[in-house]
């Protein structure tokens, strides 16, 4: 079947006239994406130029050596309009990205400078302090228990309980302030890993030792930390993980241990190291190496914190711990292939990060 290469053309010219016409008239307009619309002006000039001039699709059919035949001039003006579309592509997620970590980075210091001038904290969180750092989420029903087991004191280092209420509804912040914790709030929910990202820049703006991450939701024993921290505290690590392989857990599904097993074989292979379980988000770092950790990740980050230390060099340690089953209430990990689909995506997003 023959193109009927006038009517092409004459498409061609109207089609870029068109998307000329839609492109000045956006830009006439404030627009938050005035380099989609530029492009889309040029784009058009270009389809409009092609379809008045097709031996310019010749001269790009010849550069690119596809080869003289019915339609190679289409297909080299396809794989340059792909490689435009493509680069703006790149162009936009990486401002995207940026104004992402820009606008995180707007609410954490604001959220922190908030508590700093706070009345209330003032004297809670002494320099030197082991401060744990606690996400929760509508964890009202749990996170009384947990703030009970809590020790006071670690290797001579007061221990102090931070809980970022991450946008909860149920009354969360009031029963931790009422078991004495110090809570940071989020103005709403952005997930874990923004919670803890939180809660990393109050152990740095209140000069604490070691910071401690764990759950709210009771599978996280608080009577355990003391074997996260002793490495720490003896020089012999900068950041401890605490392992349910190497120590004991309730399983709740076998398919959860299979993914911890897979997914620690994968990060081992990744950076050659030898951690049995890369998902645990009962943790211990150092506070003075948190400066090194650019973590973007707002929900699957314990790969993604992992992933960073292993870059930086850090020294990484496991210690074993037994893993619970949540006091109460449901997990809020969504669909368990999900989970793992976008836990894999985190971990090899990071791997490719280049800091």
């Amino acid at each position: 079947m023959e193109v009927d290469v006038s009517a092409l053309r004459v498409f061609g010219i109207l089609a870029g006239a068109a998307l000329i016409l839609i492109g000045m008239l956006a830009l006439r307009r404030a627009q938050p994406s005035a380099p989609f619309f530029s492009t889309i002006v040029f784009g058009g000039a270009g389809v409009a130029l092609v379809s008045i001039f097709p031996q310019l699709a010749t001269v790009l059919n010849d550069v690119l050596s596809i080869g003289a035949y019915p339609g190679s001039r289409l297909i080299a003006l396809l794989l340059v309009a792909i490689l435009v579309l493509w680069v703006l592509f790149s162009f936009q997620e990486a401002r995207l990205v940026r104004t992402k970590e820009q606008v995180d980075r707007l609410i954490r210091y604001s959220a922190v400078k908030e508590l700093s001038q706070s009345t209330e904290v003032a004297g809670k969180i002494p320099s030197g302090a082991i401060m744990a750092v606690i996400p929760a989420f509508n964890e009202a029903d749990n996170i009384g228990g947990v703030l009970k087991a809590f020790p006071k004191e670690l290797f001579g280092a007061p221990v102090t309980p931070l809980i970022i209420d991450d946008g909860s509804t149920d009354g969360t912040r009031e029963v931790a302030e009422a078991h004495g914790a110090v809570v940071l709030r989020s103005p709403f929910q952005r997930g874990g890993g923004a919670a803890i990202r939180l809660g990393f820049d109050a152990a740095e703006k209140f000069g604490a030792r070691i910071a401690v991450n764990l759950d709210a939701d009771g599978q996280n024993d608080p009577a355990e930390m003391a074997g996260l921290i002793e490495p720490i505290i003896k020089g012999e690590a900068d950041v401890v993980i605490g392992s349910r392989i190497l120590g004991s857990h309730e399983i709740t599904h076998w398919w959860r241990h299979v993914g911890v097993k897979l997914f620690s074989a994968l990060f081992n292979s990744l950076m050659g190291a030898r951690i049995t379980d890369i998902s645990s988000g009962y943790r211990a770092i150092r506070v003075d190496k948190l400066a090194g950790l650019r973590l973007m990740q707002d929900q699957y980050h314990t790969s993604e914190f992992l992933m960073m230390c292993a870059k930086q060099g850090y020294r990484i340690k496991e210690a074993p711990i037994h893993f619970r089953r949540r006091t109460s209430g449901t997990s809020k990990k969504g669909n368990e292939l999900l989970y793992g689909f976008r836990f894999a995506r985190a971990l090899l997003t990071t791997w490719l990060r280049a800091g």
